[in-house]
């Protein structure tokens, strides 16, 4: 069984509760919908509980912080059409507006992706683009990044001011060619204590001849980890090569070490990295032009220090506001727990039974108009 509970943080009454039955073994790979209406602004608790026989197995809070209406105008733009092939680079433009004929300062202005895969998967989100800003009456704000799309699937990008959604896009990406490759990594938040991250890499040929298929090189936060070339790689194993019969598919996977030696190879101090800063994993491949591309959230390392993965359970939770609103909320749980608010977007994650801790990347102070993943621009 899993309830969902959630609490007015100051009276402590409780505002929404639901019970779903679930199938644990099963719990990742399935979606579990929960619905709140008539939201209002205001500071809560919400509790997820996994049941058995009437035992707590394990549970997470989270924090909630529902605002009222903002005084912002935002639009997300994109160079591109909705629907483009892997490997497009697109530059996304967004433009804020102060509604108020009042200053207002130190306000978060923030871009995430969430990412859907082929088959239906939803992954963790990632931020793209963070600033804070500051308005004069009716004053505006503009900035840029870039993107590229390096996995085919679905793509949503939300404009979020002053915690709340203010403008979304949605990109579909479709293979290009007669080779479909898609690349998914694990776990997708890398804590002081996880050793590893393991990715695998789906192939499909789509084309009417036999096709030999191979990973020439693969990158880690701008730095090279293997070379099909070299017998000097970091990754277990090598990933070895493919032979695929038109129609057929087949699979690489491969572990990257997360120690010291990493560390020697990548042009960034892992160490001295934002927690949860979006670090881009990068295959290139005999068959294709342009590379896939996996985007981990990872905290900062310790300096010559490894640590073991341990078995527990994680109750800390630290606040992390993405959006509001006073209407509907849709509660969607796959594993983790995601909370989307709607007209704006209210998103939260609570992995129910793993050693994680999410963390609210702190606004970066730089203002710069890239985008804030770690290795995307080699």
């Amino acid at each position: 069984m899993l309830k969902l509970v959630v609490r007015d943080k100051n009276s402590g009454e409780v505002v929404y509760s639901e019970e779903m039955a679930i199938t644990p073994e099963y719990l990742d790979d399935s979606e579990y919908t929960f619905t709140w209406s008539n939201v209002k602004a205001g500071e809560y608790t919400a509790e997820a509980k996994v049941l058995y026989n009437g035992e707590v197995k394990d549970s997470e809070i989270r924090d909630l912080t529902v605002e009222a209406d903002n005084d912002f105008t935002g639009i997300l733009s994109a160079n591109i059409t909705n629907d483009v092939s892997v490997g497009v680079k697109a530059r996304f433009t967004l433009t804020v507006r102060n509604d108020e004929n009042a200053p207002r300062y130190s306000i978060p202005v923030r871009v995430y992706y969430v990412y859907t895969s082929p088959d239906g998967v939803w992954h963790s989100v990632i931020n793209v683009k963070e600033a804070e800003v500051d308005f004069d009456p009716f004053g505006e704000y503009q900035g840029w990044f870039d993107f590229t799309f390096a996995n085919p699937g679905t793509y949503k990008f939300y404009l979020v001011v002053n915690g709340q959604e203010e403008d979304e896009k949605v990109i579909t990406v479709n293979s290009q060619g007669s080779i479909s490759a898609v690349m998914t990594c694990s776990p997708e938040f890398v804590t002081e204590d996880v050793n590893s991250v393991s990715c695998r890499v789906d192939v499909e040929n789509l084309g009417e001849t036999t096709e030999d298929i191979w990973i020439t090189n693969i990158y880690f936060a701008g730095g090279e980890i293997y070379d099909k070339s070299s017998a000097d790689n970091l990754v277990i194993p090598s990933p070895g090569s493919l032979t695929l019969n038109p129609y057929s598919t087949g699979t690489f996977t491969f572990t990257i070490p997360i120690n010291d030696e990493l560390q020697e190879r990548v042009p960034v101090d892992l160490s001295d990295i934002n927690p949860g800063t979006p670090v881009a994993v990068k295959a290139y491949l005999n068959t294709l032009q342009e590379p896939i591309m996996f985007v981990i959230q990872m905290n900062p390392r310790e300096k010559g220090v490894l640590k073991e993965v341990k078995d527990y359970i994680v109750n800390k939770v630290e606040n992390d506001p993405w959006g509001t609103s006073n209407k509907v909320a849709v509660i969607i749980i796959t594993g983790k727990i995601s909370v989307e608010i709607n007209p704006a977007v209210w998103i939260f994650t609570i992995w129910l039974w793993s050693a994680y801790i999410t963390f609210t990347t702190p606004i970066n102070e730089d203002v710069g108009d890239n985008n804030l993943i770690v290795g995307d621009e080699q």
